[in-house]
């Protein structure tokens, strides 16, 4: 309601929606180069897709838990 003049708009991040996925987290290992990394291999429910294999650093992260995933895509 100011009237203020937008010049330009930036967008970052995942492109569209379609690169979210869920997923549900089968292993959550330490990082053997990283203190504060761990190794997730993470079931991604992709028909005959095998496993992804996730860097992380939340850590929380543990096996059985259910997880957002941006799959990497232009």
């Amino acid at each position: 309601m100011t009237g203020t003049k937008v010049e330009a708009i930036h967008s970052h991040g995942v492109p569209s929606p379609d690169h979210f996925v869920v997923g549900r987290v089968l292993s959550a290992e330490q990082h053997p180069d990283a203190d504060r990394l761990k190794l997730c291999s993470v079931d991604l429910g992709l028909e005959g897709g095998e496993p992804a294999c996730i860097v992380c650093g939340a850590p929380n992260v543990g096996a059985g838990q259910t997880v957002a995933v941006a799959r990497p895509g232009p």
